[in-house]
């Protein structure tokens, strides 16, 4: 360490060129080697113009604390553009040499600039960070200002992350707000590729929104594996009152998993557009005629007695080619729309993916009803029986017509059961009647 007074050095400034009088100097390797001055007085004593900067190939000691300049370089890797408030370092090449380079965070007109693109010519000065001796690596340029990178041409993120729920609202005529833009979506994959010469799947998100994704004619190296996280770039679109992503790009990120479909016992809307359910009730069809299994796509409707659902079969499900039994069935699948005009605010119906979708009924308990009521419902650990009649026995039957409780309480406990939909046959001394009931989980 040397100490001097009385000296006078000429030193690089942003905008001017400094005198210093009267100076305690210290240097030190400050841990890398880099010659540093520590000063007790400054004084200012004029100004003179900055001097050219010096076109250099490499980095090295004769580079420290000068004013260099080096051309035709382009960034390395974007993802080392951090804009770590605390500064951070990137490395540029000239297709030859490899450049590091500190952005300061003093440096505020470049702190928080996406990265710069394609080629550009680099001023500043240069410094070095080398913890260990022997001191002969670690040279760095640090830009001034973001004049110093020329042209500074910021990248521009033509496809910026969004969420499914916001790219899914609509005005009052149930057109997408978002139609036309470009962004990235984030979603797992559920069901699978209704067009083998494109794309049509849907993916849904871990809020359960959900959108359809549809290409004509490519599969962006995809194959569609339901329960695949993936992130697809592309535009939203928006076809009979569906809203869909046209992808650009589609990228694997991890295997993800299947959540419970979400029960609906309504008629279908908005809400249910691209999204997971399963009907509450067990349905009939209202022609069991339209039900063609030939392996073409045909659409059936299912009612609960009250509200009717509109099924649509498509050819690419195993579905198409299932011969109806003529049995009362229960459903679930995935949410679509198919409204021709606006505003769009009908055409939902539910489509199955799997046959194990659709679930036929095969023991049809039908009984003279009389009057029971059944709380809760749903109902996670017990149910109720609320009749003024003389109970003789309780049996709770699953959608494939199997017994799987019987009891002759009021109270029915109900744990053991899985998650569900449950048909209750109530006997009475004076007749017997039948109760769907939803079992939640414990």
């Amino acid at each position: 360490m040397v100490s001097v007074s009385s000296l006078v050095l000429r030193i690089m400034d942003t905008q001017l060129r400094r005198v210093i009088w009267s100076l305690y100097l210290e240097m030190s390797d400050n841990s890398a080697d880099y010659a540093q001055i520590y000063t007790d007085t400054l004084i200012l004593n004029g100004n003179e113009a900055i001097q050219s900067p010096t076109m250099v190939l490499n980095l090295d000691e004769a580079t420290e604390s000068q004013l260099v300049r080096i051309e035709n370089v382009s960034l390395i890797d974007a993802d080392q553009w951090t804009n770590n408030p605390f500064g951070f370092n990137v490395t540029l090449t000239n297709g030859t040499t490899e450049f590091d380079v500190r952005i300061d965070n003093d440096v505020t007109d470049i702190i928080g600039q996406n990265y710069p693109t394609g080629t550009f010519t680099i001023t500043g000065i240069g410094g070095q960070f080398d913890q260990n001796a022997p001191f002969d690596e670690g040279y760095q340029l640090l830009p001034r200002y973001i004049e110093d990178i020329d042209p500074f041409v910021p990248f521009v993120n033509s496809y910026p992350p969004r969420t499914i729920g916001d790219v899914k609202n609509n005005d009052s005529e149930g057109v997408a707000l978002a139609e036309g833009d470009q962004c990235t979506l984030e979603g797992t994959v559920y069901g699978i590729n209704l067009r083998p010469s494109g794309l049509q799947f849907t993916i849904i998100d871990e809020n359960g929104d959900g959108i359809a994704v549809f290409a004509g004619s490519e599969n962006f190296d995809y194959t569609v594996n339901e329960g695949d996280e993936i992130q697809i770039k592309g535009t939203i679109d928006q076809f009979n009152g569906l809203t869909e992503i046209i992808p650009d790009s589609i990228f694997f990120l991890q295997t993800g998993s299947i959540q419970s479909p979400t029960l609906i016992s309504s008629e279908l809307t908005e809400n249910e557009e691209s999204a997971y359910i399963e009907i509450a009730e067990i349905l009939t069809l209202v022609d069991p005629s339209a039900w063609s299994g030939d392996g073409t796509t045909f659409s059936v409707v299912g009612t609960d007695g009250s509200i009717e659902y509109e099924i649509l079969i498509d050819n690419d499900t195993e579905l198409s080619t299932l011969i109806f039994p003529g049995l009362p069935l229960t459903i679930r699948g995935i949410g679509s729309q198919r409204d021709l005009e606006a505003p769009f605010d009908e055409g939902y119906r539910i489509v199955p993916n799997f046959e194990t979708d659709v679930q036929f009924v095969l023991n049809t308990l039908v009984f003279e009803d009389i009057e029971v009521s059944i709380y809760p419902n749903p109902a996670s650990s017990y149910i109720t029986i609320d009749t003024e009649e003389q109970l003789e026995s309780v049996e709770i039957w699953n959608n494939l017509g199997q017994k799987v409780l019987s009891s002759v309480s009021s109270k029915v406990y109900i744990d053991g059961l899985e998650s569900g939909i449950y048909q209750l046959k109530v006997t009475t001394d004076r007749g017997q009647s039948v109760k769907s009931f939803i079992k939640l989980g414990n």
